[in-house]
């Protein structure tokens, strides 16, 4: 069976079981083959407006960090041992600032990468939501990416923003 066609056939399954998330599957060349409602509500595209093309060409409060996005799931693509990335994204919104953790996996099928599933669930730690709703109101107006597979990503935040980090890491919140 041909990989695009595998792909599509594992992108129809999570249209079944995980649609109401944020979870994505994209292909090699980094385009959508499957985006949950979540995700897709977030965004203010339908899903098939996003399917078929890459992240970077939506307007969404994230796009600024779709290079970073791109290097974590080539790193997933272009290693010859399957790799899991973890990440959590800070992404202020209008109303509201979304904290989520992504845990990106390879689709492999006869020893070959055919794809990434990104599976993406919203932290709701009892104490974070409100810590981290004055993120946006402090003068943080973008998108900020934490790459939790590696301890070499030293991103720089501000003073509020490392506590906030420091607590979620020790799970107090």
């Amino acid at each position: 069976m041909h990989s695009n066609t595998l792909l599509e056939s594992f992108s129809n399954t999570l249209s079944i079981i995980d649609n109401n998330s944020y979870s994505t599957v994209c292909c090699p060349e980094f385009k959508f083959r499957f985006v949950g409602n979540l995700l897709c509500e977030q965004l203010g595209y339908s899903e098939p407006e996003l399917l078929g093309k890459p992240l970077r060409e939506f307007d969404s409060p994230v796009q600024h960090l779709c290079d970073q996005y791109r290097k974590l799931h080539n790193d997933v693509l272009d290693h010859s041992q399957p790799i899991s990335k973890e990440y959590i994204s800070i992404v202020p919104m209008s109303s509201d600032t979304l904290i989520l953790h992504h845990k990106l996996s390879p689709i492999i099928v006869d020893s070959q990468t055919i794809g990434v599933y990104q599976k993406t669930t919203k932290v709701n730690a009892i104490g974070v939501i409100s810590l981290i709703k004055k993120f946006g109101e402090l003068g943080n107006i973008k998108a900020k990416l934490i790459n939790a597979s590696s301890r070499e990503d030293k991103p720089e935040f501000n003073d509020r923003e490392e506590f906030i980090l420091f607590l979620i890491t020790l799970g107090t919140i």
